[in-house]
């Protein structure tokens, strides 16, 4: 308690081992070789969740830095964390094996390889190069969508009637294989497998070669058709109905084997990873590998027995989105169509997310070049 020494002076005891210091105002630095982020950029992060998140969890050749700035982030939420890889064996994962590239972080990558800040494009490396030096960038994948060719509205919309009509008229001869046309521009209105109806029977084939202008090859009707008009289907990567898939396929129960009819044409219809479903059965698979055209194998076993069913494909990541693409606003304000694109980036190996084939990121953007957003901002998908 306070008490008088001598007239006027009061002596008083204060415990001030109350006071908590504000350690998170507490600022620190490290500089290691971590497993991931930008390189020699200053990065400031709050806990160990954000440290491994920015700069990947430890492993033998980075445990000791990452623990030391766990340890400080366990009593600090301020720590300025900057990686300095080892350039000489740490690159950026691409798609091309043949090249490797380092790109320390963006301002390297802009002043290289950005047109619109200064560098070059190289396609060197494949269409994709992982953002960030490293291993764990092999572990990223990247799927694209394009655009839903078909008959739109004038705001980019899908028509209620999404079936275009083709210049001329042509004869379908099973024999060859062949459409000849009269009075048609095919090289200008189609492209390898479209999928076309004949004459007003609504006989189906699939375009596997477009020739010339006016003879095409295609495959799927079994029957000759004379001389008619011809309508383009609704063209997507999107998804397919079973309406547009030539013929019927079968596999037996237990079994990861499609056999197609004689007249399939799986190689064209189909992409490694796309998603077939038997129509009668309603049994989903993944597809592996693509053999031929009247055969395919699936990731997992069926596990009914499918005889002659019709069938659809779906695009992999279909489900990420919701709706397919079509047409930009960009492209609708220029007078243009089927320029939207759908891209997913998927940690396939799990070693992001712990989680084989987790998606990442979705994006839709444009295949425009300059393309821009009702905000302005770049839709550009490079």
């Amino acid at each position: 308690m306070p008490f008088t020494i001598s007239p006027g002076v009061v002596t008083k005891e204060i415990d001030l081992t109350t006071v908590v210091p504000e350690i998170s105002m507490t600022e620190g630095a490290i500089a290691g070789p971590f497993r991931w982020g930008p390189s020699y950029d200053r990065v400031t992060v709050a806990n160990e969740s954000e440290l491994a998140s920015r700069f990947g969890k430890p492993d033998a050749a980075t445990y000791k830095t990452f623990f030391t700035a766990a340890s400080y982030l366990a009593y600090s939420g301020n720590l300025k964390v900057v990686r300095t890889p080892n350039t000489t064996d740490t690159k950026n994962a691409t798609m091309d094996a043949a090249n490797t590239v380092y790109i320390s972080n963006d301002e390297t990558y802009e002043n290289t390889y950005d047109p619109d800040m200064g560098g070059t494009q190289s396609d060197d490396f494949g269409p994709f190069v992982a953002k960030y030096t490293g291993d764990l960038g092999n572990s990223l994948r990247v799927s694209m969508c394009g655009a839903t060719h078909a008959n739109t509205n004038s705001d980019g919309t899908l028509n209620s009637n999404t079936d275009t009509a083709l210049t001329g008229t042509g004869i379908f001869t099973v024999a060859n294989s062949t459409i000849i046309g009269s009075g048609t521009a095919f090289t200008t209105e189609l492209t390898v497998g479209d999928v076309l109806t004949l004459s007003t029977d609504g006989n189906t084939v699939v375009v596997t070669a477009v020739t010339s202008a006016t003879v095409l090859a295609v495959k799927g009707w079994t029957a000759d058709v004379g001389s008619g008009a011809m309508v383009r289907k609704k063209r997507s990567g999107f998804q397919e109905p079973a309406s547009q898939m030539m013929m019927t396929a079968g596999a037996s129960a237990n079994g990861v084997t499609i056999t197609g009819h004689a007249n399939t044409q799986f190689d064209t219809q189909f992409t490694v990873g796309d998603l077939f479903k038997f129509e009668g059965t309603g049994e989903e698979r993944k597809i592996s590998v693509i053999t031929s055209a009247t055969a395919m194998t699936v990731s997992e076993p069926f596990s009914l027995a499918a005889v002659a069913n019709t069938y659809s494909r779906r695009w992999e990541y279909a489900d990420a989105f919701d709706g397919e693409p079509v047409t930009s606003s960009h492209a609708k304000r220029n007078g243009g169509a089927w320029d939207e694109i759908h891209v997913v980036v998927v940690d396939e190996d799990g070693e992001f997310t712990g989680a084989n084939n987790t998606v990442l990121e979705t994006y839709t953007g444009s295949v425009a070049g300059g393309a821009k957003g009702e905000d302005g901002q770049s839709i550009y998908y490079k």
